[in-house]
């Protein structure tokens, strides 16, 4: 796992800046500019990529979320693992953190419970960290991070989800699994902004049943009651929301996603005629292919025409056969 700091341990975002290139500075004036403050934590900073999908660190620790027109929001970052519940009830106890955002920590960690899934955690990168994190300090110097667009001042917070996903589960079970393994061929993958994406679960174009064929080195397979194909898929997940913030008021304007499949593991039981016997094939495939939502990487337009009513398309599913899961930290 990449959990690499201690649980419920908050970084603290030091004075940093970002090197903008002479092409940089050339180019036009981007739609979203950030706060004073934001711009001058960064000021210093030479940003390369993190652990992180789609978060970068500077060389003074410095954690920024990065978005398109190379946008770089200052972020602090706090770690959770979902199923420590005393570290999530602490997290939820906070003030700096929008009500949203800690109902899906709060759902997540009841879920990773129920699922047994002990590797669960979270990670939520929220410039608001950096502000509370000087007015708790008493510091003389506040912080007020943010991209305006519009004139508008914006926020946005994400949650990354790791190594999260349903208990294992049947896809089919009894006599009628030799008919469905001939058709199960791909993991499917839809959103909203998303055209139908096929992931191949054996080699590409190989159905299940072909696969079990040459495993078992078999030119047919009876059907039999006990026969069954199961799965377990793990999967990360960032949940990403979006605020206008208009005076002491913060309107979500926006719920966007992207998720990676990180394992897929299938089981194939048929009962084998040549050598009398129940016999189970395995496989297991690491897509790490992510998969985003329509405007989860340039989000601010969406999120100010949409302000406080809100667009969510924070659905990116999988689907199995007639399973569908669900690629969010619970799963519906």
């Amino acid at each position: 796992m990449r959990l690499s700091r201690m649980i419920c341990s908050l970084l603290v975002a030091g004075l940093s800046i970002s090197t903008i290139s002479p092409a940089l500075a050339a180019s036009a004036e981007p739609e979203v500019i950030l706060s004073d403050d934001a711009q001058m934590l960064i000021e210093n900073s030479v940003f390369d990529s993190s652990e992180f999908e789609g978060v970068v660190e500077d060389q003074y620790g410095t954690y920024a979320l990065a978005y398109e027109e190379d946008i770089y929001l200052p972020v602090g970052r706090l770690d959770v693992k979902l199923t420590d519940e005393v570290a999530v009830n602490q997290l939820l106890a906070r003030d700096d953190l929008y009500e949203e955002v800690k109902d899906d920590i709060r759902a997540s960690s009841q879920a990773a419970i129920e699922a047994g899934n002990l590797d669960a955690t979270v990670t939520i990168f929220s410039p608001t960290f950096i502000e509370s994190e000087a007015r708790n300090a008493r510091s003389p110097v506040t912080y007020n991070i943010y991209g305006k667009y519009q004139n508008t001042p914006m926020q946005s917070v994400q949650l990354h989800y790791e190594y999260i996903g349903p208990s294992p589960f049947d896809v089919c079970r009894g006599s009628a699994t030799k008919d469905y393994a001939k058709n199960l061929v791909y993991l499917t993958i839809s959103g909203f902004g998303l055209n139908n994406v096929y992931i191949s679960l054996f080699m590409m174009g190989v159905s299940a049943y072909e696969a079990a064929l040459d495993y078992y080195n078999a030119v047919n397979i009876v059907p039999a009651s006990g026969d069954y194909i199961s799965a377990d898929i793990k999967y990360d997940c960032i949940k990403q929301w979006t605020y206008a913030l208009l005076g002491d008021q913060k309107y979500l304007g926006l719920i966007s996603q992207k998720s990676t499949i990180v394992f897929v593991q299938l089981k194939l039981y048929f009962y084998n005629e040549v050598e009398r016997r129940g016999k189970t094939y395995t496989i297991e495939n690491e897509p790490n292919t992510p998969y985003e939502s329509a405007h989860f990487s340039d989000p601010w337009e969406t999120a100010y025409r949409h302000y406080g009513g809100h667009i969510d398309e924070s659905d990116i599913t999988a689907q199995l056969g007639p399973k569908t899961i669900h690629l969010n930290p619970i799963n519906k």
